[in-house]
């Protein structure tokens, strides 16, 4: 709960100035509103029944007045809370969005997309709404509970008594009842995530499930899960029901308590009529405060459910980052005994790889399935951090840069790379959108994909669909290939990034990449043997180890597992 609490002040911290904006503003509308009832009491008593009624006007006017400063303030109140709220419903997506980024890629791989959708959908909206809104204002409920107390026990001590018995029952209520609505707002929590996964990988999923026949079973697991999901929804409905039917009475039978007894007090003299009317407002504002915190420690149990649930996100392992800059070039690129295993295995996927990478050239990764070498580039990308060993660039670690910094001076083609549901330009640009058309149309040329685009019948403006799923894989890749020639870092990675083209495009497309790479720091992890003959180094893995290194010429000379690997797809 400390945690909890302390997450929330480092959130609204930033906002301390607008809340005591609010605060003060809620001291004039408490004063209004109370002006507002008690000059109703002078208006009865003095002038309508002792018939002053010179005194009329004024009142009215004064009644009039504190009705319009409490309309002012009250909307001055639900602005600067909405306002408030849609700061840190702003400021908790950006910083969830940034977290997300620092997370391990290994720990992102091994979640469903949908729960980090989740996170960003419903825990930081209700969150935000929580923190923003619902949390102040249930504490800013005290002090008007405070001063209305003070004004009904002024004018009877008896009411305010029983006012405050029946307050206690609320509490009982609101203690009883919250900490079984925290936990049946996990639950909804839970049970409706698993639905929102299990949706979002049967779109994701349809070829699939239409190529093996599985809609049976996908519609009977969908079942399964809404059933539960419904099941939690009814229960939590069901306490929130159960709450009303026993709140609701005290309500109404607090009110027809005051009516009866200040009827009968103000029958037997001891409270003017005038009086009778204020009280009987006060002590219904005052049990209306109760209630409003009754509800507020009902909701602060469903939303610090979300609150909690947000903290344990940013609560996550994430990656390090260092703080200094990377402005000068890359002039050194090392691997110094870098160890890696991923989460759940039992043998580390890299073992002791150490190799100091020419910068400037043409490297090639080379090796069977499964021997480490997209590993290096992940981690060359930092994806991951090595277990063991470092990366240094330029001397020193890669650890103390900026990730942001080091970002600029990279990219990587994957060999399925993601294209987002948008048009070729929009996934061309990638938000740089000062490129020129004849820039675009060049990179597309380099990769072979132009002719292509401009066939289609909005050319670069085409819609792509999810995943670009209107394009074969080849397109995919080279769309992805005019990317990163867009992008022109110093340091690209090409992992398997054209195994979907047919041998004469891959050809091409080398040959361009080797044209315009020239003098540029490139890293090829291939199967093809045949594309990375030219390579000023190729590194061979085995096993998570760096076996041997060379070029083509070299390693051929020897009776090595590179010329082994040559001579078996020479052979086949």
């Amino acid at each position: 709960m400390r945690d909890n609490f302390a997450f929330i002040r480092g959130i609204a911290r930033p906002h301390y100035a607008l809340y005591a904006v609010c605060f003060l503003l809620m001291i004039v509308q408490l004063a209004s509103q109370l002006a507002s009832t008690g000059v109703q009491q002078t208006i009865i008593d003095d002038v309508f029944l002792h018939g002053e009624k010179e005194r009329l006007v004024l009142l009215i006017a004064v009644f009039l007045a504190a009705a319009f400063l409490q309309s002012v303030t009250l909307t001055g109140i639900g602005y600067l809370f909405h306002m408030i709220l849609f700061r840190i419903r702003y400021s908790l997506f950006e910083r969830a969005a940034r977290f997300l980024q620092r997370i391990p890629a290994s720990t992102v791989q091994n979640e469903r997309t949908a729960k980090y959708a989740d996170v960003m959908n419903d825990y930081v909206f209700m969150s935000a709404i929580g923190i923003g809104l619902q949390l102040p204002n249930g504490f800013f409920q005290i002090v008007p509970a405070a001063a209305l107390m003070l004004v009904v026990g002024w004018y009877s001590p008896f009411i305010l008594l029983v006012v405050t018995l029946f307050s206690c029952c609320y509490l009982v209520l609101g203690y009883r009842y919250g900490k079984r609505l925290k936990r049946a707002a996990h639950r909804v929590n839970d049970t409706r995530r698993n639905v929102g996964v299990f949706l979002e990988e049967g779109v994701s999923a349809t070829r699939e499930v239409l190529a093996y026949h599985r809609l049976d079973y996908e519609t009977a697991t969908y079942r399964s899960l809404f059933d539960k999901y419904f099941r939690n929804v009814l229960l939590e409905g069901r306490l929130l029901n159960r709450q009303m039917v026993v709140s609701h009475p005290l309500k109404w039978g607090l009110n027809l308590f005051i009516l009866l007894y200040g009827g009968y007090a103000a029958l037997q003299g001891s409270l003017t009529l005038g009086a009778f009317v204020v009280v009987f407002q006060f002590s219904r504002q005052l049990m209306d405060k109760f209630e409003q915190l009754y509800l507020f420690a009902l909701s602060y149990s469903m939303y610090m459910a979300k609150i909690e649930a947000l903290r344990e996100y940013f609560g996550q392992e994430t990656i390090e980052d260092g703080g200094e800059l990377l402005e000068e070039p890359i002039r050194s690129l090392e691997l110094e005994g870098v160890t890696y295993r991923y989460d759940g295995q039992p043998e580390p996927v890299l073992r002791e790889v150490a190799a100091s990478l020419p910068i400037g050239g043409k490297i090639a990764f080379v090796g069977p399935s499964g021997s480490g070498k997209s590993t290096i580039a992940q981690l060359l990308v930092r994806f991951y951090d090595p277990d063991g060993g470092r990366l240094t660039v330029n001397g020193n670690d890669l650890r103390t840069y900026r990730r942001e910094e080091w970002g600029r001076k990279l990219s990587i083609v994957f060999q399925s790379p993601y294209l987002f549901p948008d048009t070729i330009r929009s996934n061309l640009n990638l938000g740089a959108e000062e490129r020129t058309q004849e820039e675009i149309e060049a990179a597309c040329r380099l990769t072979d994909i132009h002719d292509f685009i401009v066939a289609q019948e909005k050319g670069y403006d085409t819609e792509i669909g999810e995943r670009g799923i209107a394009l074969s894989g080849g397109q995919r890749q080279r769309i992805a290939l005019a990317r990163a020639v867009l992008d022109n870092p110093e340091l690209l990675i090409l992992d398997e990034a054209t195994s979907a083209l047919d041998l004469e495009t891959e050809r091409k497309v080398q040959r361009h990449f080797d044209e315009i790479r020239k003098g540029k720091t490139t890293i090829v992890i291939a199967h093809r043997l045949s594309t990375i003959r030219n390579a000023d180094l190729i590194c061979v893995f085995h096993q998570g180890r760096l076996v041997e290194r060379g070029n083509h010429e070299s390693l051929m000379a020897d009776s090595t597992v590179y010329s082994g690997m040559v001579r078996q797809v020479e052979g086949s």
